[in-house]
């Protein structure tokens, strides 16, 4: 049975995420000069997690927000400026 428009646009919607979430794991991983593995380790005890998002590996939203709060955690904060 084919698909439906419906069906496919449910597909992209869940894609989106999961694009967004690869952009910023690579982006962390260039800032930090970190392999995927020691990512994977470190934020979720899955060595193998980033190279399973790399190849279309879906996860839910709990794990993607644990992978933002990682990833913000890590990340260094705007300094001010000096008044």
């Amino acid at each position: 049975m084919p698909k439906t428009a419906l069906q496919f646009g449910d597909a992209l919607l869940r894609c989106r995420p999961m694009k967004k979430l690869l952009r910023d794991i690579e982006r962390f991983l260039l800032i930090k000069d970190m392999n995927a593995s020691d990512f994977g380790i470190l934020c979720l005890n899955d060595p193998g997690f980033v190279t399973g998002v790399r190849n279309g590996r879906e996860c839910r939203e709990m794990t993607r927000d644990r992978v933002k709060a990682f990833i913000k955690r890590r990340s260094p904060r705007p300094r001010r400026k000096a008044a």
